[in-house]
């Protein structure tokens, strides 16, 4: 089984999990839930349901050949339509070469109301040789009717303390979470490490820290904010993760490390309401395209700065 600690509940629950026809795998992305998905699969395909890894079925399997195993995904954020559903009920309805069938939809969650509607035939009617595996990156996306006929498992989010510790438990012992965008998932920063990509992250949250530490290289700090390649939004996601950490600090939600700068109760209150402007600022980006980032991104970090000199 995948063996990410976030996930060590649904280890204990594998033979709960091989046992159902129709399941739905719930929570953010980057959790692993794709992986779960593919490995119950293995499992049901494997000819002594142990996803051993040397019988031809888990050959095929992992080569992406096996006739019994379908998948179903956009991976571009387009809606699944109900002719894509009805490819899915036709490869459901043929016999089976093997001993199982297997279907995964992976974006579940992109389904319109018209291939939800015509998923919950195929749900009703399978038999105890075929299974279908629903996987959505957004909780509570579909038909209640469909949650009726599945056995739902929703992968919680682990905490950014723990996230961290599981970074370290790999052996990148020099990197940190707190480096990293809050919309980052587990799995993003991973990529992100292993593909050396944490340099930009690093480097903009040690300019930062030195910003808030000694008040000086405010203009080229903000020169290399702006130079990011990060969307507005992302810039402003980043800023105000960076701002909770020093509140989270200051407050003792996060470990205070040896350039924490300690701040009156007044600079605490102000930092709170700032964190909560950028945060109203980011849902209004949300909505309303086009801002004018320099403008947003000067008055933000102006804010910044009068706070911690």
């Amino acid at each position: 089984m995948i063996s990410y600690p976030w996930l060590e509940e649904v280890a204990q629950k594998l033979d709960q999990l091989l046992s159902s026809k129709v399941l739905t795998l719930e929570g953010p992305k980057g959790l692993g839930k794709k992986e779960i998905a593919h490995e119950i699969a293995k499992h049901k395909l494997c000819s002594s349901n142990n996803a051993c890894g040397d019988c031809n079925a888990c050959k095929t399997f992992v080569a992406g050949t096996h006739p019994d195993f379908f998948i179903l995904n956009n991976p571009d954020s387009e809606s699944i339509k109900v002719d894509q559903v009805r490819e899915l009920i036709e490869f459901m309805n043929l016999s089976a070469t093997s001993q199982h069938k297997v279907a995964i939809i992976e974006t579940c969650n992109l389904m319109t109301v018209q291939a939800q509607n015509a998923l919950l035939k195929i749900a009703e009617d399978l038999n105890e040789k075929s299974s279908l595996i629903l996987v959505s990156d957004q909780v509570r996306s579909l038909l209640p009717t469909i949650y009726s006929r599945s056995h739902r498992l929703l992968i919680k989010e682990p905490s950014r303390i723990d996230i961290d510790s599981w970074i370290k438990s790999l052996g990148y012992h020099d990197e940190t979470v707190f480096n990293f965008p809050s919309y980052f998932s587990p799995l993003d920063i991973l990529e992100a490490i292993k593909s050396g990509e944490t340099a930009m992250y690093r480097e903009i949250y040690s300019s930062f820290q030195n910003l808030l530490l000694k008040g000086s290289g405010y203009e080229k700090f903000i020169k290399h904010f702006k130079d990011l390649s990060l969307t507005f939004n992302e810039k402003l996601v980043f800023l105000n993760d960076c701002l909770k950490i020093q509140l989270g600090k200051n407050l003792n939600f996060y470990p205070r490390t040896e350039n924490t700068k300690e701040l009156s109760q007044e600079e605490i209150f102000n930092l709170s309401n700032l964190i909560d402007e950028l945060t109203q600022q980011i849902f209004d980006l949300s909505k309303v395209k086009g801002l004018n980032e320099q403008v947003g991104m000067n008055y933000f970090l102006s804010k910044v700065h009068s706070i911690y000199n």
